[in-house]
């Protein structure tokens, strides 16, 4: 089990340097997007594999007490973060928008993780 543990726990890891690495990037022409507001939307499902990947992480570990909403206020942080830090990359835009979807899809991937795992559940023993 501790195994498997380490592993959620990397592969968040892994996910959190990777959601950074691009953050810093400088953002592609913008006259690219396929629709307005596409960026949000990117936000949304950037954050909610965070919130889930955060929510197994923890819930595997053994730490249920409030699972859900600690995935959501780690992600949620993890977004303002970024959103600073993006300010500071030249080329790239940070807004409350876009931490907005950030929490959004936060809450999304760690409630998708909660459903998830209650079902998975009795499978888990």
């Amino acid at each position: 089990m501790r195994r498997i543990t380490c592993a959620w726990w990397a592969l968040t890891f892994f996910y959190l340097c990777v959601m950074f690495y691009l953050s810093g990037r400088t953002r592609l022409n913008p006259a690219l997007s396929i629709f307005p507001g596409e960026d949000k939307l990117l936000h949304f499902i950037e954050y909610s594999g965070l919130g889930f990947l955060l929510f197994r992480s923890l819930t595997i570990s053994g730490l249920e007490r409030k699972p859900l909403l600690t995935a959501f206020l780690i992600a949620s942080l993890y977004g303002g973060f970024d959103e600073i830090h993006q300010h500071f990359v030249p080329g790239r835009e940070s807004g409350w928008l876009d931490f907005i979807a950030d929490a959004i899809g936060s809450w999304a991937g760690a409630r998708a993780g909660q459903f998830l795992f209650f079902f998975s559940r009795p499978y888990l023993r």
